[in-house]
């Protein structure tokens, strides 16, 4: 008899939920989450998630939250950090 893991089934269902939304960089600076300049920047470093399709730079908006989310983290971090050495 096969064992299911039930585990592994639910987290294929979410990855298959998982809708994939693309949007310009000036409909993400419309948002308000962050500006227009700094989603430039970013892109020019490599830093921004998201694919070229001809003269526009499409970003996944969920990575992006992800990857914005994780950069607060290593701020608070670093600055936790700095404060305790002191």
């Amino acid at each position: 008899m096969k064992c299911i893991d039930l585990e592994k089934i639910e987290g294929e269902k979410e990855m298959k939920m998982k809708e994939v939304k693309f949007k310009s960089i000036r409909e993400i600076a419309k948002t308000g989450l962050i500006s227009e300049y700094y989603l430039r920047a970013m892109v020019k470093k490599g830093d921004c998630p998201g694919i070229k399709s001809g003269k526009k730079f499409l970003i996944n908006e969920v990575a992006l939250i992800e990857k914005l989310d994780a950069m607060s983290r290593e701020a608070d971090a670093d600055e936790d950090s700095d404060t305790t050495t002191t």
